[in-house]
């Protein structure tokens, strides 16, 4: 292929499509370098003939070209990992030079289709604002709930000592003399450093040498005949790639324009830095069998976001090593008391069943005492409390949780859950509220609105909460039996049998004694007693 043939390709791309300017750069850096040019162009040229600068333009002051270029790189390197990773040569600029050579594609050979930006969560371009394109790619079931079968290899308990949590460097510029891009470098900066320390399980790294797992890189240019552009890169420092990348326009002469710029960078870091978000996901393809104090937590986060439920299995395990190598660290603690209260679920005997919760809120409580600020604590503490039938200590901790924490998703949107769960009005707005602010809501909490629906004999907003519910393809245990509670009560008694059955080749339990059943998930008991209503001509 010649390099005009790939030049077409590459501007095809939705990396190049977005942004006419790279687009036009790059077809211009080609035909000069096909013409015998590329060694001899200077800033100057690509400012003025390339990109329309006035000829009074003085390359020397203004960064213009360069950083432009600079993004030009970055761009091809994202096409070329992602949909051009197959391509057997490539586009190149070398680092220092303007001209471009067509090159073998040697990362494109290895590269992991995985990491296509285009499969993960991005920013649109949109007039004046950043909206979400999509929602990160959904979370794979990763974690066996089936019961330990002792095949399970204990990890050296020195592997627990260890702090693998990803760190981020932040760096947001002004790519030109501009008092405006300045001012709204700065602004934009404070906004996601202040908001990736809202994440237990990332950290936002001050090391002068550069050495953070991952670099949020964001530049701003703006002068006053020209809108402002902002260019944002998400790079996996460990494997040299960009894993996500986007570039937004906003009106300079928007009158909501630091508006429109808090708003979008607001949600940034949750993007970001969320359980599913960009770095976790990606982490995610690469965990493999491992273990380790972060690698136990993606399986625990990954399962949360499945199914809610899952004390068993490769979570089970490592949540309990590492709760047993490091009984003060938060994390740790938040995993194994979850797990714990999963396990509840499952024991034989009512004694089993009440120990296991009583174990699981001394060794909660315990860490709470240790580390009160600590948000995954207080979530997985509501949690056991809701599954312990302490509606007040519930209540109580889970609205001391949302004042603690108000800009955390997680801990509006599980402690509305709780609430709704046990007939508590307010549940629902939070989940309403946590699911709008959310890119990727999870399953868990459409059960919530479905239970605040069903209380008001709601069939319509049941239905709805059950829609959304499909359309995540979780592998939710409860979906069937809220089907057929919907169902039941709507007077669709065929689908309702049907969706019954399935719930009971899902939940074995309720085949032998659904009382049980019923008596341990956290439910309030006049949620208890309306679920059973609806389910009664099918039970």
């Amino acid at each position: 292929m010649d390099m005009r043939s790939e030049l077409e390709s590459v501007l095809a791309s939705p990396v190049f499509a977005r942004s006419p300017v790279q687009a036009q750069l790059l077809s211009y850096l080609v035909e000069a370098s096909i013409d015998g040019r590329g060694k001899d162009l200077k800033s100057y040229s690509l400012a003025v003939e390339a990109l329309g600068k006035s000829p009074d333009f003085d390359s020397q002051a203004d960064s213009y070209a360069r950083v432009q270029v600079g993004r030009v790189r970055k761009s091809l390197d994202t096409f070329y990992s992602s949909e051009g990773a197959d391509h057997s040569q490539r586009l190149w600029i070398e680092a220092g030079s303007y001209e471009v050579r067509l090159v073998a594609n040697q990362a494109g050979k290895t590269a992991n289709r995985l990491t296509d930006p285009g499969k993960v969560a991005a920013f649109r371009r949109r007039p004046g604002r950043i909206v979400l394109l999509g929602a990160v790619a959904a979370i794979a079931a990763v974690v066996a709930t089936a019961v330990y079968l002792g095949t399970h290899r204990r990890a050296d308990p020195a592997t627990w000592q260890v702090d693998d949590f990803p760190t981020v460097e932040v760096t947001v510029h002004a790519e030109a003399y501009s008092p405006e891009a300045a001012e709204i470098a700065d602004v934009i900066r404070d906004l996601v450093v202040v908001g990736l320390s809202n994440f237990e399980t990332t950290s936002v790294s001050s090391d002068p040498a550069g050495n953070a797992d991952y670099e949020i890189e964001i530049s701003v240019s703006s002068d006053q005949d020209s809108d402002v552009d902002v260019v944002s890169f998400l790079n996996d420092r460990r494997r040299g790639k960009v894993i996500w990348s986007d570039e937004a326009i906003y009106p300079h002469d928007d009158p909501d324009l630091r508006k429109n710029l808090r708003r979008a960078y607001a949600k940034f870091p949750l993007m970001v830095a969320h359980a599913t978000g960009l770095i976790h996901s990606n982490e995610r393809k690469f965990s493999g069998d491992a273990m380790s104090p972060y690698l136990c937590w993606l399986r625990f986060s990954a399962l949360m976001y499945d199914q809610a439920v899952g004390g068993g299995g490769e979570f089970g395990d490592c949540a309990e090593e590492w709760y047993s190598a490091t009984p003060d660290h938060p994390i740790a603690a938040a995993l194994y008391g979850w797990s714990l209260t999963d396990k509840s679920l499952y024991r034989l005997t009512e004694d089993g069943h009440r120990r296991t919760l009583e174990d699981a809120v001394g060794i909660l409580q315990n860490a709470r005492g240790l580390h009160p600020e600590s948000a995954m604590l207080q979530v997985a503490t509501v949690r056991v409390f809701a599954f312990s039938d302490e509606r007040d200590a519930m209540i109580a901790l889970a609205d001391r949780a949302v004042a603690e924490h108000p800009v955390n998703i997680d801990v509006l949107g599980f402690s509305g859950l709780m609430l709704a769960l046990h007939n508590d009005p307010r549940g629902e707005g939070m989940i309403q509220e946590a699911s709008a602010r959310h890119f990727n809501p999870p399953p868990w909490y459409f059960v919530g609105l479905f239970m605040a629906a069903m209380m008001r004999d709601d069939d319509p907003g049941a239905q709805q909460a059950l829609e959304n519910l499909s359309e995540l393809n979780h592998s939710l245990a409860i979906r069937p039996i809220l089907a057929a509670a919907s169902e039941a009560h709507s007077g669709q008694l065929e689908k309702a049998r049907k969706s019954w059955e399935e719930a009971k080749a899902r939940q074995p339990v309720l085949r032998v004694n659904s009382e049980l059943f019923f008596a341990r998930v956290p439910l309030g008991p006049e949620v208890t007693d309306r679920l059973k209503e609806w389910l009664a001509p099918v039970r």
